[in-house]
């Protein structure tokens, strides 16, 4: 069976930490942008040994990032 486990703050703080030892079981990462907004996107891709699943949640679909498509779109490239 395949896990996806979510990256958030509450998980932990540091999240270059959490991302290089994933739980045992975990098959895939969910990496949360909009509630780690300065973190180096491929950096933090590069520190987790299993694929990683970046999602960027505006605030209209319950995340913190921005609703505007422009501002999100910067953050993605």
């Amino acid at each position: 069976m395949d896990w996806i486990v979510s990256l958030t703050p509450e998980v932990s703080e540091d999240p270059f930490a959490a991302l290089a030892s994933p739980p045992d079981g975990a098959s895939v990462v969910e990496l949360r942008l909009d509630l780690f907004p300065e973190i180096d996107i491929r950096a933090a891709i590069a520190a987790c040994p299993l694929p990683v699943l970046a999602t960027l949640r505006s605030a209209a679909e319950g995340g913190r990032g921005a609703d505007d498509p422009a501002t999100r779109a910067a953050i993605l490239t």
